[in-house]
């Protein structure tokens, strides 16, 4: 099931045309046998979840400088104000 849901949410950001990349981190436990510890399955796809998030985190990061990138190619005379903006929001999330 977590295959089949990230294929889909990948499929969606390769057909998206607004430039906005989505993400999910999923957690799950598996348990074998007949204890089931209730606390420690939910303690163990919560962690298992929060590790998803952190090696997702840089991609995130990488892909907002590729966006910010790509709009900052893009300037004229009109857009010199909000390149200004682009700019310092970029200093902003490198020194985060």
């Amino acid at each position: 099931m977590k295959e089949r849901l990230m294929q889909l949410l990948e499929e969606e950001n390769i057909n998206n045309s607004d430039n906005i990349h989505l993400s999910i981190s999923v957690g799950y436990s598996v348990v074998v046998g007949d204890r089931i510890n209730i606390k420690k399955m939910i303690k163990e796809a919560d962690d298992y979840m929060y590790r998803q998030k952190l090696q997702n985190k840089q991609s995130t990061k990488n892909d907002l400088v590729k966006i910010i990138t790509k709009m900052l190619e893009t300037r004229d005379f009109i857009t010199e104000g909000h390149c200004d903006r682009l700019q310092f929001l970029g200093v902003y999330l490198a020194k985060k």
